[in-house]
Parts: structure tokens; sequence; C-alpha cells
């Protein structure tokens, strides 16, 4: 795709979404916990849920001392659940051993229990300001493929066309934009690309209107 065009989206986005934020904790740890619970979930299902973990387990010293089975009672209606509750604890112990330090940098957030390329790009981008790389959940994967940003088959191959297209300044706040787009029009079924303002320059829209 032409530099112009990946400018256009950028404006385009930015202007019908200007307020496009992932809602997440501020607190590092609960952030962390937060995202890795948010895989294969829903967002505001994720939220609540989070809310409820955290007015008991409040920090990471508390949550590493919990039982499997009373996080999996708190959690238990998020998918994945026997599994996040398993890692969240895991995850915990980690970071009470390191003082209530969450790790800065994507080579230690990897070697987390459930961490992978997106909870990690999401903690450094939302947790420390960093833009280390782009956070690719189910709504970027999707609606990059649709406007032609990647071919790739996997999150981390999208996320890879899209470092070398979207300016760096724009990898935290690309993720967000791309969340509101995916909830508001660029949905899995059935998206709305008679309303969609991307239309013009979106392959998938262009291909859907030929038929």
């Amino acid at each position: 795709m032409r530099r112009k065009n990946i400018e256009q989206i950028l404006k385009l986005l930015h202007r019908h979404y200007p307020d496009a934020d992932i809602l997440l904790p501020k607190n590092r740890f609960h952030l962390l916990v937060s995202t890795i619970l948010s895989a294969q979930s829903r967002d505001k299902q994720t939220i609540a849920i989070s809310k409820k973990l955290f007015k008991r387990y409040k920090s990471a010293e508390a949550l590493s001392k919990a039982k499997q089975s009373d996080v999996e009672d708190i959690i238990r209606n998020i998918g994945l659940y026997k599994t996040k509750a398993k890692r969240i604890i895991e995850v915990s112990k980690i970071i009470a051993k390191n003082h209530g330090r969450v790790p800065d940098s994507m080579e230690e957030l990897l070697k987390l229990p459930g961490v992978g390329r997106k909870t990690a790009n999401i903690v450094l981008g939302k947790g420390f300001g960093k833009s280390h790389g782009i956070a690719v959940d189910t709504h970027v994967f999707r609606i990059s493929r649709r406007l032609g940003l990647s071919n790739a088959s996997t999150s981390y191959g999208v996320e890879k066309d899209l470092m070398k297209q979207i300016p760096k300044n724009y990898w935290v706040k690309f993720t967000d934009l791309m969340i509101a787009h995916g909830r508001k029009l660029c949905r899995s079924k059935k998206p709305l690309c008679n309303k969609c303002f991307l239309a013009e320059i979106c392959d998938y829209a262009r291909t859907n209107a030929k038929n």
C-alpha cells in the first residue's frame, strides 16, 4: 500500500475515533494481569472480572498466595479460565519475588507464563510508554488484512508488516484506533462496508462492492 494511503488511513481513523483508548488499568501489575485475561474474551467482560479480581487481590504478593480454585471462581465467566487462573498466579509469584516490579522489556515479559507479543506490547506501550512493536489482537489482525496492509497469516507476521508502514509514534495508538473501528464498523461478521469511511481505499470493501 502506498504511503499516501497509510497517512490517509491514520488521519481518518484519528478523525472518527479521537478518544479511542483501550480501557485498561493504570497500575502496571493490574495491566499485565488484565491483558492476560483478555485473550479470547470480550472486553467488557474482562474489565468487569478484572475489577472483581483486584478488589480481592490488590497486589502481586496477594495474588501469588491465592488458591487457584478461588481465582477460578472469580474469573470463570471468561474463556480458558482454568488455564488463565494458573497463569496469573504463576506470573504473580514471579512479580512478587521481583518486589512487585513488572518487567519493562520485551525479552523479560516474554519469559512470563501466558505472555505473548500482544500482551507484552500493550504492557510496554500503556504501562511504560515504550513503542517496541504493535499489539495485534483480533481486530488489528482482521482489519489490517482487509485494508491490504498485510497478507500475513500470523499475528507476528501482521505486526512486522505494520511496523514497516506505520510511523513509530503511532504504534501504540494504532491498536486503539483499530479496535474502535473493529467494534463500530469493521466487524468480524457482516462488516458495515457501506457506512465505512475507509471503503474507497480498502481491498475488502472494493472486492465486495464488485460481487
